[in-house]
């Protein structure tokens, strides 16, 4: 080798751009040179080839040296390696206390991501509703092989005005006669001591302020009125989440209780504002508080509302603006309008329920009757959870809801009537069986009606009869207009999981039928109806075989 020549080289990759995890060759040549070494590698030889697996954009250098320290020559080549990508968004930025919004997110090349707030692990892609009461920003945090990014979005929420006025004077308390017979109690009394005094007795409360800083331990038969404008309030001078008034970590605690400790049925309230409790207002729990009845009162800014009891009766009221934390991971703390644990029986009729919390639900329960109340501005209207049975929900009304109705892993549903207006879901038969919805109005839903079946809870185990299942749905001569907010579609046969084990869902042998329904859209070629897990048009919609939807009709709006 000449002593003085500066050496020459050649170097390449292939491929340039890789996906990441995937592997690029580097290429060299050299002549004249006594050494070599690639940047970031090493030392190489002077002639050859190396796989590299960058994790991120990569430039690589080779360097040939001759003889002399001076003799240099350096080639690169750059490896482009695809990057970590995140999109976050929300579906509402600015909203109100108490008000449901969605967070969604895709990535890509990402191995797991979380979300702050205590929602903790996400999956990849997704959307969460979150109902944050203050203004709440937040963050997703995405890890993969090229690294951890975050993307944050803030949710700006003012505080809901004063309850407006109801559409008319049905709900709440009103102007009423002292009932006969009534043993006369006046702010400042001591109404524990009245309770005691007669087990037997009825009670009417005057106009005013009854601070509470108990539960109320009731007897038999005992029933309470009020005059319009007789309050009975768990944090007088503040509000009880604020850390005044009555506070208490106990969750049965409430104004009017019965539990196991304490039972009482045949208990009658009405025309009474019950407020600030720190957990409920009125716990009438499972059998041990049988045959409430609770009309024309005002409930608000409770964690939760009503726990209801067997054979509970609950009319003309209006609850509102119950809601503890509605993002915790306990559901006790949400906070929702009522609540029931395995009671039966339990009738809610023509109330108004708005800007509650999103744990508003009936559990394994039976015989339960919704009747013309009207919902709205809250995460869902009528929510029966878990082994319920024969339960009827008809001419209702729900605005802005997350869900109208959502009937879950139960069985027996009838629903008529009902009319649900700007919400996320109209209707959600989820994993439940012998199920109808008929006559029912849906205006500018982002999903009307959906059937959706979640694969791993059909082992669960289950109080029904053959255990969970989505099969025997039908929906009959139902209205659905589908309005132009991004990703909306009409109604769905769905399904969660394993999709080997989903065939029957989609093959008729479930019977799940639309029969009758008129659509309302904004373009007929559209994509707005889900059968499995892919977007359909009308005329796709309307091919399958067997067929799922039969008899409809559909109008370009």
């Amino acid at each position: 080798m000449a002593r003085n020549v500066r050496p020459t080289s050649t170097f390449s990759g292939s491929p340039t751009s890789i996906a990441l995890g995937a592997s690029s060759t580097l290429t060299w040549t050299t002549q004249n040179a006594e050494t070599a070494s690639i940047s970031p590698y090493g030392s190489v030889a002077l002639n050859g080839s190396v796989s590299v697996s960058p994790t991120k954009t990569t430039t690589y250098t080779l360097t040939a040296t001759g003889r002399k320290a001076n003799l240099v020559v350096r080639k690169s080549v750059t490896i482009t390696v695809a990057a970590l990508t995140v999109s976050f968004t929300v579906s509402d930025s600015t909203t109100t206390a108490g008000d449901p919004t969605t967070l969604s997110w895709t990535t890509t090349n990402a191995t797991q991501t979380s979300i702050d707030n205590g929602i903790g692990i996400v999956a990849l892609n997704g959307t969460q509703v979150v109902t944050p009461t203050t203004s709440t920003t937040y963050t997703l945090t995405v890890s993969g092989p090229a690294g951890t990014t975050t993307r944050s979005v803030t949710v700006t929420v003012s505080q809901p005005d004063p309850p407006v006025d109801p559409p008319d004077t049905t709900y709440g308390p009103r102007t009423l006669a002292q009932p006969g017979g009534t043993i006369t109690l006046s702010p400042g009394a001591n109404i524990q001591a009245a309770i005691n005094a007669y087990p037997n007795g009825y009670f009417w409360l005057t106009a005013g302020v009854y601070p509470i800083r108990a539960s109320l331990v009731l007897r038999n038969g005992q029933r309470f009125y009020g005059e319009n404008g007789a309050i009975l309030d768990g944090g007088t001078g503040g509000s009880v989440f604020s850390g005044q008034g009555w506070v208490t970590s106990n969750l049965t605690a409430a104004c009017f209780r019965a539990h196991n400790d304490s039972p009482a049925n045949n208990i009658v309230i009405d025309n009474l504002v019950i407020r600030n409790m720190p957990q409920r207002g009125i716990h009438a729990f499972n059998t041990y508080a049988q045959s409430w009845v609770v009309n024309h009162c005002l409930i608000e800014r409770c964690y939760t509302g009503v726990e209801c009891g067997t054979n509970m009766t609950m009319t003309n009221c209006e609850i509102a603006y119950c809601v503890a934390n509605p993002n915790s991971t306990t559901p006790s703390e949400r906070g929702g309008a009522y609540s029931g644990n395995k009671p039966t029986g339990v009738t809610i009729d023509t109330n108004w329920m708005h800007h509650n919390g999103p744990e508003t639900k009936l559990v394994e329960g039976a015989d339960h009757t919704f009747n013309e109340n009207t919902f709205e501005d809250q995460y869902v209207g009528v929510w029966c959870d878990g082994d319920n049975t024969n339960v009827t929900v008809t001419d209702n009304v729900g605005n802005r809801l997350g869900f109208g109705l959502f009937y879950e892993i139960s069985e027996g549903l009838t629903a008529s009537g009902n009319t649900w207006t700007d919400c996320d879901t109209g209707v959600f038969i989820s994993t439940s069986k012998t199920c109808t919805i008929t006559g029912d109005t849906f205006v500018n839903c982002w999903r009307s009606i959906t059937m959706g079946v979640n694969i791993a809870a059909l082992g669960q185990p289950s109080a029904l009869v053959g255990g969970f299942d989505l099969a025997d749905v039908t929906a009959t001569d139902n209205t659905v207009t589908v309005g132009t907010r991004s990703g909306s579609f009409a109604n769905s046969i769905t399904y969660a999981g394993d999709a080997a084990s989903a065939v029957p869902y989609l093959n008729g042998s479930k019977n799940l039928l639309y029969v009758g329904t008129d659509y309302f859209v904004p373009d007929v070629a559209a994509n707005i109806w889900l059968f499995g897990q892919v977007l359909k048009t009308w005329t796709q919609w309307q091919a399958l075989s067997p067929a799922q939807d039969v008899g409809g009709t559909i109008t370009d709006i």
